[in-house]
């Protein structure tokens, strides 16, 4: 087989493929300038950019043509008899021609269907049954099915104020509540016309069944909602027009509807079928059967005139203006909620001079003084419907204020709670284990010698409400005493110490201490000691903690130092040497020459000089404590 790849623009092309010969794959975009391009039955071009048709130029595909870019048309003529797959938008100032059984399939996740004139599809596929993303068309010109518009995967069809035209033999396959035409705009429509099919006509989710003959059938299924003194319509209604005369009682009208186009302030069980004469200015509701769990509404309860255009929607149920709100509730932020009409003007009322506008008024904070009836008055098409509701708001409300433990340990807490709006409460104050701890009534009250923790305190007033509030009951900020890290001395060496924390310290031992009484010390011990000392702050509060002071006979250095990276001997080290962060160090070879030097040594030195590794040698070292105390010795490296 003969594989052909076209890697760049091509300019003008005229090519005939057949299935036992040829495959074209084009890399980049493929522009035909007015050339003939035919794909005949078995073969396939595949472009992985763009399809670019120009200068009247024709391509008839009798076998298969894929574009994982735009279909771009400025002028010419597109024949489509075989698959044509896109994946991204369609532009079509051309003419698109599609014959039977051929097929045009839109795969991409976000695609725009554009053209000068309306676009007939015999079959037109939208997703495939292997999608799992969310796809979504968008019309921008009007579109014709002469076969079949089917929809697969997930996602929708916005219909983008155009419309489609299903005419007397095209159907709609595959639509339900995860992929479905839908109108995010206004204006656009499905429509079939002269149809003589009753069930389900064109697949838009009407049917017409009747003893009677209807004669010819036209169906047009928008997306906009309408209005009435009940609020609004869902989105979907149906314009019915027959050729033959209907009368009341015998015919079956069954109204189809998604989920996804209830408002999501209707309440499905009250929905009810509601026609009008006159476009959707006027509505009369019907008697009628719902079905929640099939979508579905049926009515016989109508008469139609021959060749006049009835209009069908569903809202819910001529019920009173429902009010609602969020109590009984103590003091805090009132919700006020009437159900959504559209078009409507709501007028509210209330208790204390109470006066807003609009659906859904709000107190932010709310008394007893709020407690009453609510009116509101909802205005729409010239009709007023009125609705109240009761409102019982109690006032429990308090603020709480803490004293904190003076010392750690301590049980000297203190809560007290006081009533918002100097009512009479009754306080109960509760540990975390539930158990009460004390009651108290009136304005105000106060809980005493409280250790550290969490607490509850709730009030309740004589109408039952109930007001609940955490509270913590801590410690003083108070640091503790530190009595520092611990340190290394040499025989007969002395060290300061340092503590911090407190207003007054008391050291023990004090016997090898210059001053036990104050933070710093100097101790002077010939033994290991653990100093402990004891300090206070300025509310008495008493602390303690322990240093301990190491006294050395001398450093333990290591003899051997062999840098060769075994994890044995790779650094020079002398223990705790790090209790001695001013010790100088110094290091010569055996001709006198200082090879290595430092201060507050990390036991990180391997051997290197200045002018790199040192050589294998015995070599001397000289640590300088303090003026009046040096440690000196020798080591080997070994390489």
């Amino acid at each position: 087989m003969l594989n052909i790849i076209i890697k760049y623009k091509i300019l003008s092309l005229l090519i005939l493929c057949w299935a036992w010969l040829a495959h074209y794959q084009a890399q980049a975009q493929l522009i035909n300038n007015g050339a003939t391009i035919v794909i005949k039955n078995g073969a396939s071009i595949t472009t992985s950019s763009q399809l670019e048709n120009q200068n009247n130029g024709q391509i008839t595909n009798e076998g298969s043509l894929l574009i994982k870019g735009n279909l771009n048309y400025t002028s010419g003529t597109l024949i489509n008899s075989g698959n044509i797959t896109l994946l991204g938008n369609l532009q079509m100032n051309g003419l698109l021609t599609s014959n039977s059984n051929s097929a045009f399939i839109l795969t991409g996740t976000s695609q725009e269907m554009n053209g000068t004139s309306s676009l007939r599809f015999w079959n037109l596929l939208v997703g495939n049954n292997l999608s799992f993303l969310n796809q979504k068309v968008t019309l921008n010109q009007n579109i014709i099915i002469a076969n079949q518009l089917n929809l697969l995967g997930i996602g929708y069809i916005n219909l983008n104020g155009k419309n489609i035209n299903f005419g007397q033999t095209g159907k709609l396959v595959g639509e339900n509540e995860q992929n479905r035409i839908r109108e995010e705009g206004s204006g656009g429509f499905l429509q079939a016309s002269n149809r003589t099919d009753v069930e389900n006509i064109a697949g838009l989710g009407i049917s017409l069944v009747s003893s009677a003959n209807l004669g010819n059938i036209n169906v047009k299924r928008g997306h906009d909602a309408f209005t009435n003194q009940a609020g609004q319509s869902i989105r979907r209604y149906f314009d019915i027009t027959t050729t033959n005369p209907v009368a009341k009682d015998e015919t079956k009208l069954t109204f189809r509807y998604f989920n996804t186009e209830i408002a999501p302030n209707q309440i499905e069980s009250n929905l009810q079928l509601s026609e009008s004469k006159d476009a959707g200015v006027n509505w009369q509701e019907k008697q009628g059967s719902l079905s929640e769990d099939g979508n579905f509404i049926e009515t016989s309860d109508f008469s139609l005139v021959a060749n006049q255009t009835s209009r069908w929607t569903i809202f819910e149920k001529n019920l009173p203006l429902r009010v609602s709100s969020n109590t009984p509730i103590c003091s805090s932020e009132l919700r006020l909620e009437a159900n959504q009409i559209e078009g409507a003007t709501y007028t509210w009322t209330g208790p204390n001079n109470f006066t807003a506008t609009g659906r859904t008024p709000v107190i932010p904070f709310s008394t007893n003084l709020q407690s009453g009836i609510y009116k509101v008055i909802a205005k729409v098409n010239g009709s007023e419907l009125v609705g109240e509701t009761q409102v019982i708001i109690g006032s429990s409300l308090f603020n709480t204020e803490t004293r904190p433990i003076s010392c750690i340990g301590g049980a000297d807490g203190v809560i007290r709670a006081t009533s918002t709006h100097q009512s009479t409460l009754t306080f109960l104050l509760v540990n975390n284990n539930g158990t009460v701890l004390g009651t108290q009534t009136g304005t105000n009250a106060e809980f005493n010698n409280l250790s550290k923790g969490d607490y509850t305190i709730i009030s309740q007033n004589n109408t039952g409400c109930q007001t609940t509030n955490k509270v913590t009951v801590t410690e003083q900020n108070f640091v503790p005493v530190d009595a520092g890290r611990d340190v290394s001395i040499l025989r007969g060496s002395s060290i300061q110490l340092q503590a911090t924390g407190a207003s007054t310290y008391t050291w023990t031992p004090s016997n090898t201490l210059d001053n036990p009484n104050t933070a710093t010390p100097t101790a002077r011990p010939d033994v290991t000691t653990i100093y402990k000392v004891t300090g206070r702050n300025a509310q008495g509060c008493e602390s303690t903690d322990e240093v301990t002071v190491f006294v050395l006979e001398t450093l333990n250095v290591s003899k051997v130092l062999s840098p060769n990276n075994d994890g044995v001997n790779d650094f020079w080290t002398i223990e705790r040497i790090e209790d001695f962060p001013n010790a100088e160090i110094v290091v010569y070879n055996r001709w006198g020459q200082e090879v290595f030097a430092t201060k507050s040594y990390q036991n990180n030195w391997n051997g290197t000089g200045v002018n790199g590794a040192l050589p294998e040698a015995t070599y001397y070292y000289v640590i300088k404590i303090d003026d009046n105390k040096f440690i000196s010795g020798f080591f080997s490296l070994v390489r």
